[in-house]
């Protein structure tokens, strides 16, 4: 009697409906709450940052100040499942701004016959309100910093899932973007057609190119098969970021360390 119990449990279990796959979402990490005096120093960084782009300021010592003269940094390659590793900055002449200006920006092609690389501080300061300023994204801790808070928070996904994912469609992580919103998948490339699924923020998505798509709309794929199309947005990113970490130096927060990817 218990062998045909058995027999018939495993047999009902081969044909209950299995649970769908879900796709793949990247998730904010380690995330932590910045206390009053982080919240303060965030603030005046970036107020000091705005007030630079908006004057055109050459005056930097105010922001040099804020950066730890022992700056760590960490970088890797475009690939989002590449390790950090950390630089060797000992030897490096410059300090505050023009180092991570150095290091965080990437800097176009000279112009043919020029000798005077141009000044890209403007765009290191924009790159720091980018990073802290927005407030859809959490402060977090990162492994290669220790207690340091970091902006924004590093995301969190199925590394292993995730190669898979892009081996599949012959490409890389690299490759990968994500909306950090909700997201409607459209069963055709128009607002008036139907949708055909509702994907939660951060769903890992890979592009499939359509001879003749129209140019504001994409044609993607989820991990979990899904397809459909989206509008071409400014809001899409990639899994690689880019982080500024803080900390306190003899009791006051300061810029501690970077992460700076494909330069």
């Amino acid at each position: 009697m218990r062998s045909c119990l058995v027999s018939l449990v495993l047999g009902l279990a081969l044909f209950a409906p299995q649970a769908k796959a879900a796709p793949l979402v990247a998730r904010f990490a380690d995330v932590v709450e910045p206390d009053a005096a982080l919240t303060e120093f965030l603030g005046r960084l970036v107020q000091t940052a705005r007030a630079g782009l908006t004057n055109k300021s050459s005056d930097y010592s105010v922001l040099d100040s804020m950066i730890a003269p022992d700056l760590q940094g960490f970088s890797r390659g475009l690939d989002p499942l590449e390790a950090w590793r950390k630089l060797d900055l000992s030897s490096d002449s410059e300090s505050g701004v023009a180092l991570l200006t150095t290091h965080m920006v990437e800097k176009g092609d000279l112009p043919q016959g020029a000798t005077n690389l141009p000044d890209y501080r403007q765009d290191m300061l924009e790159i720091l309100v980018a990073l802290i300023a927005n407030p859809a994204e959490p402060l977090g801790t990162l492994p290669e910093t220790g207690d340091a808070i970091c902006s924004p928070a590093r995301y969190a996904f199925d590394a292993k899932a995730t190669a898979t994912f892009a081996a599949a469609h012959d490409t890389d992580a690299y490759s990968i973007s994500i909306y950090p919103r909700d997201l409607a998948l459209y069963a055709e490339p128009s607002a008036a057609a139907p949708v055909s699924a509702t994907l939660p923020a951060r769903t890992l998505l890979l592009s499939e190119y359509v001879d003749g798509q129209p140019d504001d709309w994409t044609k993607v794929i989820t991990s979990d098969e899904q397809t459909g199309w989206v509008e071409d947005t400014t809001d899409r990113e990639g899994l690689s970021q880019q982080h500024l970490c803080f900390d306190k130096v003899d009791g006051a927060y300061q810029i501690v360390a970077f992460y700076s990817y494909g330069l």
